[in-house]
């Protein structure tokens, strides 16, 4: 899997979400999209605001994108691990730079490389608009294959008296000396529980905590 940012070239299609989700997503060109390379916090943390996380998805981009796939033979066969980190979504156009994020989470992974689970949650969900969501996506029937892994994310949200269910599809790859971080998408649908469902793309990165 190519680095979802890496040279400014997205790896995903297009998402167009729900004309019920619209109100999550407001442009915001205010916001600081220069690289601060540095030493943020790897993780989003409880509380985290759409700030934090842009930041943290910004380096997380920087840091990752100088590493290659985890080689077969660095693939640990026991033990467990929890990685934690950021998924940014985009709207109506696929992401080609981390300025085109609407909507971020927080990313928590928890890996089981003697059984070969792989488990975890998408929380915290912020907009750049700073509309409530209340709701989050639960990692499902996950398993790590050699040097990747694929899931499940499930999850609802309310938007008003109107849930929205989330069915995402998660495929990964660990990057780094002995699988340190991960990096991967996550695509899928979003409904209202009626007949309008559409898809929704996201890019998922994350490191050992």
């Amino acid at each position: 899997m190519t680095h979802p940012i890496k040279g400014i070239v997205a790896v995903s299609a297009a998402a167009l979400f729900l004309s019920g989700c619209d109100s999550w997503f407001s442009s915001d060109e205010g916001t600081d999209t220069s690289s601060s390379q540095g030493t943020q916090s790897t993780s989003g943390g409880t509380g985290a605001s759409f700030d934090d996380q842009f930041l943290l998805i910004d380096d997380l981009n920087f840091e990752l994108s100088e590493l290659s796939n985890t080689p077969s033979d660095q693939m640990r066969d026991s033990g467990t691990a929890t990685y934690e980190g950021v998924v940014g979504f985009s709207n109506d156009s696929p992401a080609v730079s981390i300025s085109d994020y609407d909507m971020m989470s927080d990313l928590t992974l928890q890996a089981d490389f003697g059984t070969g689970a792989m488990t975890g949650t998408m929380d915290n969900f912020n907009t750049r608009g700073d509309v409530d969501m209340d709701g989050s996506l639960t990692l499902t029937e996950g398993e790590i294959k050699g040097t990747n892994f694929t899931a499940n994310a499930i999850g609802s949200f309310t938007d008003g008296t109107d849930a929205e269910i989330w069915d995402l599809e998660v495929v990964a790859d660990f990057i780094g000396a002995n699988g340190s971080a991960i990096e991967g998408t996550a695509q899928g649908t979003i409904s209202n529980g009626g007949s309008v469902t559409t898809e929704v793309f996201g890019d998922m990165m994350a490191v050992e905590n």
